[in-house]
């Protein structure tokens, strides 16, 4: 018994290498600073 779902599959695109993206200084991307105070809210939980 054939599968349907195989049989209805599209081709495999060809390999292509990844490219790296650079967004600068990890330090800078994390800072933070410009949110509001809602921003870092959430229940605190307690492990145990």
């Amino acid at each position: 018994m054939e599968n349907k779902k195989n049989s209805e599959r599209q081709p495999k695109k060809p390999y292509r290498t990844p490219k790296l993206s650079s967004y600068g200084d990890v330090s800078q991307i994390t800072r933070g600073g410009g949110g509001t105070k809602s921003d870092a809210g959430g229940p605190l939980t307690k492990s145990g």
